[in-house]
């Protein structure tokens, strides 16, 4: 999330490293998309940037322990469960630019 005044690859940088402990060498930009949610009768209207970024995998650490159980990588086609609630629309619409 943005804060205040921030551009959002400053964002994208701050937030991966909080995230993941690596900094990001590269990215790109794939697209926009939003998304509703309701939770408990509250409608949330969610902006996402998504983004593939290159990082240096040697210096990738859990961040966010209370958040995630662990880190990993694996291929696309082997990507664990359970998933994030939106990866799978994410590697819908995006996958062929994932793979380039």
């Amino acid at each position: 999330m943005r804060k205040n005044g921030e551009c959002t690859e400053s964002a994208l940088q701050r937030e991966f490293k909080q995230g993941y402990c690596a900094d990001v060498l590269s990215y790109e930009l794939l697209g926009k998309r939003m998304i509703i949610r309701v939770t408990n009768g509250v409608k949330a209207i969610w902006q996402i940037s998504d983004y593939k970024v290159l990082v240096d995998r040697t210096c990738v650490e859990n961040g966010e322990s209370d958040k995630f159980d662990c880190v990993g990588f694996s291929t696309l086609e082997k990507i664990p469960h359970p998933r994030y609630s939106e990866l799978d629309g994410c590697l819908k619409k995006y996958g062929d630019k994932l793979m380039a």
